[in-house]
């Protein structure tokens, strides 16, 4: 019994020593600290009801980054969530170059960058998420 106690403290710990996974709120902030623009933030309720029939475990942000050019920040519970999304904006941009993205996949984190925007702008943001 005393093991099985021993065992349950220690998982315990080593659960609450893990970071904490990331949120929109907090690769905001993480742009932010870099200097970069994060202006006219849309809640997350907003982004997640144009693709919660879809991708059910993601939370985002919108916010613009150069007048009404824009970005998302979608953090995504399942991976295989984030790589449909990964695809739908990387795929929108083949069907036409008007819908052309930026768009990084980090495991269940996706940003996607407005394509008018340069893709200088949009490697600073990448670089910031490092």
């Amino acid at each position: 019994m005393r093991r099985l106690a021993m065992f349950v403290l220690a998982l315990l710990v080593g659960c609450a020593a893990t970071a904490p996974l990331a949120t929109p709120d907090s690769v905001l902030e993480q742009f932010r600290s870099a200097g970069l623009n994060v202006a006219n933030v849309t809640t997350s309720e907003v982004l997640v009801a144009e693709i919660a029939n879809a991708l059910p475990s993601c939370a985002g942000a919108r916010f613009d980054v150069e007048g009404d050019d824009g970005a998302r920040v979608v953090i995504c519970g399942k991976e295989s969530e984030a790589e449909k999304l990964a695809t739908y904006y990387t795929s929108l941009g083949e069907s036409s170059p008007l819908f052309f993205s930026h768009v990084e996949r980090r495991g269940g984190l996706v940003f996607q960058m407005s394509g008018s925007l340069p893709a200088e702008t949009f490697q600073k943001y990448v670089a910031a998420l490092s």
